[in-house]
């Protein structure tokens, strides 16, 4: 399983960068150097997809050693709302974890359940979705850079940091709640500026949804009060 989400996360998924790119290759039947000399930048951005995928998914489960208490909190109640419906206040379906009597963020929990439906209550279960999404913000922002700079080059340079970053990095391998803050927010803006360049207002609404989602993985009730 975990050999299988690492081969298809790090180096099958980049590869949907350059479908478009090989379908034009074989209808146009153009050689593989006028395809490398065409498509230099989808090219590169799959090989830095690559390996930020990798140091974000390579040996979760061992490091960082040992669970953050956070960690430890929110996969509990992930598990305890999978199996019992409550989390370990003996609260039903709350909106808000119980977690330390001061509340904590339930959006992580809420998307650990399906994973630790197959994987268990493991440090790399409680950790996969997290890294998962951290990956996935790549994409995002590779994509958030070209949109607003319409410059290919830009983006990859931006993106090939941002792959590399050792906030991001570490940020990816720890499965706190609020660590999907940043990545949501990117998420949210990413699908702003696509609807104000392409005047849409579905990517607007979506935006928002997901803006009012990141709520749900950094705001506490004690702040709040």
């Amino acid at each position: 399983m975990k050999i299988f989400i690492f081969i298809m996360i790090c180096f099958i998924l980049p590869l949907i960068v350059i479908v478009k790119p090989i379908m034009n290759l074989i209808k146009n039947k153009k050689n593989v150097k006028s395809f490398f000399s065409e498509y230099k930048e989808e090219t590169i951005l799959v090989f830095i997809l690559m390996i930020g995928s990798v140091v974000r998914l390579y040996g979760l489960g061992k490091f960082p050693n040992a669970l953050n208490a956070d960690e430890a909190s929110s996969g509990y109640d992930a598990y305890s709302l999978m199996k019992y419906g409550i989390d370990r206040g003996g609260n039903s379906y709350p909106v808000y974890l119980y977690a330390w009597g001061n509340g904590q963020s339930i959006l992580y929990s809420i998307i650990t359940i399906p994973v630790i439906l197959f994987t268990g209550l493991t440090e790399y279960g409680i950790r996969l979705p997290m890294a998962i999404v951290g990956c996935m913000s790549l994409y995002g922002f590779y994509y958030l850079l070209k949109n607003i700079f319409d410059n290919k080059k830009m983006a990859l340079i931006g993106t090939a940091f941002f792959a590399i970053c050792p906030w991001h990095i570490m940020k990816s391998r720890w499965g706190m709640e609020c660590n999907l803050f940043p990545d949501l927010i990117l998420l949210s803006v990413l699908l702003l500026s696509l609807g104000i360049k392409n005047k849409n207002n579905k990517l607007y609404v979506l935006g928002f949804i997901f803006f009012n989602l990141s709520e749900y993985s950094s705001l506490r009730p004690d702040i709040l009060s």
